[in-house]
């Protein structure tokens, strides 16, 4: 019998060799990147919390940002996959930061802007202003005016209906006037449907290196299952984190009197 032999297949390979060129014109990196990435003192972003990874996808949970400050739950959402399609902050410092951090201005003023004004969206976060129930901003309650932003919250839940919400304030909200503060904010966030879960929480707890309790407040529409996450090692310092002494520039970050004169005195 004649012996046959099967002819050699080349494109699978030429194709190889054609990705193995593309990717390494991709790894191809700069002389400041290859010096960072040789010098371990770089701080670096965080990888998403919880191997959440973002996708690009149309199926993104949406998401509004209310009291958004400088966005720090807008970032958390986002990493876990969500798109943020309003924002809302009134102070002018932190809307500057908030637009060159994520390139779009927040909205101003929430109790100036209508419910139709507002997009159709799954998720509703905010911090609402804590100093009307903080120590230090005198724990005025519902009798000072931030305090009553709240009810924005409850106006936006009742006339959007999201899926979820995710609210955040001060450990003392929750022991604010005997609990009755306390008490009256979860009664109204139940009235529009929703299921409602709050815990405090310490940062310290999940890998951050500082003591920051604050309370969580979570509601779904849907009666889910709901778990609040797992503590996490303390794998960083604050040491870790900070300039060495000689590296700050003293003349920008000294304290001035009578607030650096107040500590020196204590």
């Amino acid at each position: 019998m004649k012996k046959t032999t099967k002819p050699l297949k080349t494109k699978p390979r030429a194709r190889t060799e054609a990705v193995a060129k593309s990717s390494g014109r991709r790894r191809k990196q700069s002389p400041e990147s290859k010096r960072a990435d040789a010098d371990e003192s770089v701080l670096r972003e965080d990888p998403a919390p919880y191997g959440t990874k973002t996708t690009k996808t149309d199926s993104k949970l949406r998401f509004i940002d209310l009291f958004a400050g400088i966005g720090g739950i807008r970032l958390g959402l986002e990493r876990a996959g969500g798109k943020c399609v309003f924002s809302s902050e009134w102070d002018s410092d932190a809307t500057k930061s908030y637009e060159a951090y994520f390139g779009d201005k927040p909205a101003g003023d929430i109790t100036k802007i209508q419910n139709s004004d507002i997009p159709d969206h799954d998720i509703l976060a905010g911090g609402f202003p804590c100093q009307a129930f903080s120590i230090i901003g005198g724990m005025k309650g519902f009798g000072d005016t931030r305090g009553t932003l709240f009810f924005e919250i409850e106006r936006i839940l009742r006339a959007k209906q999201p899926r979820a919400f995710l609210l955040e304030n001060v450990r003392n909200l929750v022991s604010h006037d005997k609990g009755q503060t306390f008490k009256v904010i979860l009664e109204h966030l139940k009235l529009p449907g929703y299921h409602v879960h709050w815990r405090i929480l310490n940062a310290l707890h999940y890998n951050l290196p500082q003591k920051r309790e604050r309370v969580i407040i979570v509601g779904f529409k849907d009666n889910h299952p709901f778990e609040w996450p797992q503590h996490q090692p303390l794998k960083k310092t604050l040491a870790a984190v900070l300039e060495p002494d000689e590296a700050v520039n003293r003349k920008k970050f000294s304290l001035k009197a009578p607030f650096g004169t107040q500590f020196q005195n204590n």
